[in-house]
């Protein structure tokens, strides 16, 4: 494996993704302040809706076109890989306003034509951002991603504060920051420019849906997991509530800004070597590295989140802060849980990663009830994070039977990192929580830069 294209590609994802995840984790004093926990949880509710629908409808036919376009060389048989997914995609709109429609009778969606806009352009988004990924642009993906969230942070300034507008500026401004993307990734690539009506296979359509279909499907079963969580607070405690979920979630949300970076990278490098018979030793050694990574991360951030909530979140929302803990280790195991994913889709075994998915659902659907019947918001909260658990687990049981990984004993010690962090953010307040959040960045600092050294410098695994 090309460990230093795999830090390249990653560092340039990072840089992308951080300047986006900080912009938006930023507008958290103005949306918190200027929205009520209602109207937030009102619409975090239709947001989660549209992540619902848009695979649905449109197959999540991306990763279809992400997967088979790394099978071929020329940049003329990529496109035509791109083509196929674009011609589903167009045929996929009139499904999506029907589905959308078709919900919006039972939910109330507040500023239903700008909710469906924002739906269509969010899909749209992920076929000219996997069209970029499939020309290995990475600098154009990561800029794009940042000139997008650049707009739609102004324009939100702009409508709440200027305007006096309410959740509707969360749609404007998303949609034209999408829009402003998928223009400058059309100026550099053409994928409309270059689309051409003979490149569509119906050969390769099958293939990429047979492909697709089972990664569809994992999604309104992964819904079920978290977008079953929302929809049960919903009804059972109200948008209050949900507010205060979505909140909590947002902070949440950062252990997925390192995650997700190391993914992608990984997806690319991954689908590049699909063919190479010592792939394993490479899905050992980045499986690793993201176990540890991902602990430890999760472990620093819950101590900061703690030291940062006060400053950053209006008063109206502070019950929020409880939910934090289990929102912050849900989170790190769903996204450990979606990394391993990765591996199944690059041996185009797509399959599992249904199964285990349904089975983790399921046990959320019955969790959540009961939890949220029983304890309110944090039984839902913490249901959650136990069906996170158990898919993390099926997807490593799977690979170590099928794919010979190994999961390193040793992985028990940074679990305890991640158990006296949690711990130190419930008993603990002001001193201990700078005190232990320092002394854990420091030892993650020289860990890590000691797991690298050994990786470049000595050339050999390190023993931790």
């Amino acid at each position: 494996m090309n460990f230093k294209r795999f830090i390249k590609t990653a560092a340039v994802f990072f840089t992308g993704n951080v300047l986006s995840k900080l912009v938006s984790f930023f507008l958290l004093p103005l949306y918190t302040n200027k929205l009520s926990p209602e109207q937030y949880g009102s619409y975090d509710i239709v947001v989660s809706l549209i992540n619902l629908i848009a695979p649905i409808a449109f197959l999540q036919i991306w990763d279809g076109v992400f997967r088979f376009a790394f099978d071929y060389e020329k940049s003329s048989d990529k496109q035509k890989t791109i083509d196929n997914g674009t011609f589903i995609f167009l045929c996929g709109i009139v499904f999506y306003i029907a589905i959308f429609l078709s919900l919006s009778v039972y939910f109330k969606i507040e500023y239903k034509i700008y909710a469906l806009m924002y739906g269509l352009f969010f899909a749209l988004q992920y076929i000219y951002t996997f069209a970029a990924r499939v020309y290995l642009k990475n600098k154009l993906f990561a800029a794009s991603g940042v000139i997008n969230t650049l707009v739609t942070a102004i324009l939100n300034i702009i409508l709440i504060l200027s305007f006096g507008w309410d959740v509707k500026s969360l749609y404007v401004s998303h949609i034209v920051g999408i829009v402003v993307q998928i223009v400058i990734i059309e100026i550099s690539l053409g994928v409309v420019k270059n689309f051409k009506i003979s490149h569509i296979d119906k050969h390769l359509i099958f293939k990429m849906i047979k492909f697709s279909i089972p990664l569809c499907i994992a999604t309104i079963s992964y819904w079920m997991l978290s977008g079953y969580t929302k929809t049960i607070i919903y009804e059972k405690l109200g948008t209050y509530a949900n507010g205060l979920y979505a909140v909590a979630n947002k902070f949440a949300s950062m252990i997925t800004i390192v995650v997700t970076v190391f993914q992608y990278a990984w997806n690319e490098m991954a689908y590049m070597m699909a063919n190479k018979q010592d792939r394993t030793n490479s899905y050992n050694i980045c499986v690793d590295i993201m176990i540890k990574g991902t602990l430890w991360g999760t472990a620093i951030i819950c101590l900061a989140v703690k030291i940062a909530f006060p400053y950053l979140i209006d008063p109206q929302y502070s019950d929020a802060l409880a939910l934090i803990p289990a929102c912050i280790i849900g989170v790190a195991f769903n996204s450990l849980a979606g990394f391993l994913g990765t591996l199944f889709m690059t041996e185009k075994k797509t399959g599992f990663i249904l199964t285990s998915t349904l089975i983790s659902a399921a046990v959320n659907i019955v969790l959540g009830y009961i939890g949220c019947r029983l304890w309110g918001l944090q039984g839902a909260v913490v249901s959650l994070a136990i069906a996170f658990f158990l898919l993390l687990v099926l997807r490593l049981a799977k690979l170590i039977i099928s794919y010979n990984l190994r999961v390193k004993v040793n992985n028990i010690f940074h679990f305890a990192v991640l158990a006296i962090s949690v711990l130190t953010f419930i008993f603990t307040d002001s001193y201990m929580l700078f005190f232990t959040s320092g002394i854990l960045c420091i030892l993650f600092g020289l860990y890590f830069y000691y797991y690298i050294k050994c990786l470049f410098v000595r050339k050999k695994k390190p023993k931790l």
